[in-house]
């Protein structure tokens, strides 16, 4: 059968029931309303998990150092050097290579996060 991911509340193990097309949890009997008509689409509603606010902010915030990386990892930056550095309010910010990849891996954790 179909791979069910757990419950989004509980973590409980879910399970499909195909005289109702409802997919919900063992443990806490959390489900998702879907008026379903297909094994496919209920699995599909439960294992879909839309993404936090938090997880939204970060994203958006870490957009455009994932930008300026590519552009510096095109450019041949050295990872131990300075890539960049600016004045903010809090005085002066030094960021690496290295940091601007770590921001891209953090990206790239929070699509997986996403389903994407």
């Amino acid at each position: 059968m179909t791979d069910l991911k757990p419950c989004p509340f509980c973590g409980g193990e879910a399970s499909f029931k195909p005289r109702s097309f409802k997919t919900s949890c063992d443990l806490c009997g959390a489900y998702v309303p879907t008026g379903a008509t297909s094994s496919d689409e209920s699995i599909a509603a439960w294992n879909h998990r839309a993404p936090s606010a938090a997880l939204i902010r970060a994203e958006e915030a870490l957009v455009p150092f994932d930008e300026m990386a590519g552009e510096m990892f095109a450019r041949n930056w050295n990872d131990d050097g300075v890539a960049i550095s600016f004045i903010t309010q809090n005085g002066p910010l030094r960021l690496t290579f290295k940091e601007f990849r770590a921001v891209r891996a953090a990206l790239s954790e929070i699509k997986k996060l996403r389903g994407e």
